[in-house]
């Protein structure tokens, strides 16, 4: 961490315009990892020219910025920073490929190692909490309030408020850190967590339709007529894949949110499990992640079922993950 911590440093001098990317589709670890990293930097270099691009999509956290809108040429001759992104395809801005140089900062299982410096931590809980350790290194000192925001966001969601396998002492020696900024955690866990009369409409509607598997497996499908009705962004909807959590008997579950890609009807889906390993699987159909969450994106409702069928397969053969 510190030798990359030095290089990293050394790197982001050279460049007076640097650009920060996070993956499609962007979740609270991928936007405030994002944000933090922009808004770290430009507490360092005021004077350079720091931005963070990609598509800006609704999800439920804390209120981050809009993507700055930048021309091609505005990449050339920078420096890149990719934050909480597994393989290149996931860039949310595929113009990081004219970037000079690419450094890599993430959590995700390693399967393509693009980029030239690479800080890549599979047992860390988060992108964020990879961060705030680095960030501690370099500052000392408590961040700024947003900085730390931003962090802790991140962290809280990505692991269930501390409450998944890949927690450790150094997820809560981050928190601890971050928890010497003048945060608001309780505006922050309300942020994530609390929701409207009509999200709890929506979850009600999603418990209503799952699906209950022999081999374990409960999901729901959602149509696009469901989201109409609760006035519910696709993006925003794949997020309560936690309304069919915590239940002892669903080995594993996974929410399916249909899209109109190109004028066809496709699928983004969310997959969580209790210890079988799913990640594999999602890898086969679009998508990847960690071993017990993961994503997949533009299945046809056939590639669903198919899925279906390989998640209660892999649930039968008791392939459990070590952590």
């Amino acid at each position: 961490m510190i030798k990359f911590a030095d290089q990293f440093l050394d790197l982001v001098k050279d460049y007076e315009t640097i650009i920060v990317f996070r993956h499609i589709n962007p979740d609270n670890d991928a936007l405030g990892s994002q944000w933090a990293t922009v808004s770290f930097l430009r507490l360092l270099f005021p004077e350079k020219k720091i931005y963070g691009t990609g598509l800006h999509q609704v999800v439920k956290g804390v209120d981050y910025p809009v993507s700055d809108s930048l021309q091609d040429e505005q990449f050339q001759d920078s420096i890149g920073i990719i934050c909480d992104t597994a393989n290149h395809e996931r860039v949310d801005d595929q113009r990081y490929q004219l970037c000079k140089t690419i450094i890599r900062i993430d959590h995700h299982p390693i399967h393509d190692l693009f980029g030239d410096l690479l800080l890549i931590n599979e047992q860390a809980s988060s992108t964020c909490e990879i961060l705030t350790l680095m960030f501690r290194h370099i500052y000392i000192d408590p961040l700024p309030e947003v900085i730390a925001t931003y962090l802790m966001a991140g962290i809280l969601s990505d692991t269930i408020m501390f409450s998944i396998p890949s927690v450790s002492s150094k997820t809560f020696q981050a928190a601890a850190y971050l928890s010497q900024s003048p945060i608001k955690l309780s505006d922050i866990h309300a942020q994530l967590y609390h929701y409207s009369e009509d999200e709890f409409k929506f979850i009600n509607e999603l418990r209503s339709n799952i699906h209950r598997s022999p081999c374990g497996l409960a999901y729901v499908i959602v149509d696009r007529k469901m989201l109409e009705k609760h006035n519910m962004h696709p993006n925003k909807a794949k997020e309560y894949i936690f309304a069919l959590s915590q239940v002892k008997e669903f080995r594993m579950w996974a929410i399916f949110i249909e899209i109109e890609v190109d004028g066809v009807s496709l699928y983004n889906g969310s997959l969580r499990s209790q210890s079988v390993v799913i990640n594999t699987i999602a890898n086969r159909f679009n998508g990847g992640g960690h071993p017990l969450a993961a994503a997949v994106k533009h299945l046809s409702l056939a590639q669903v079922n198919q899925l279906i069928e390989e998640c209660c397969v892999k649930i039968n053969a008791e392939e459990v993950y070590e952590k």
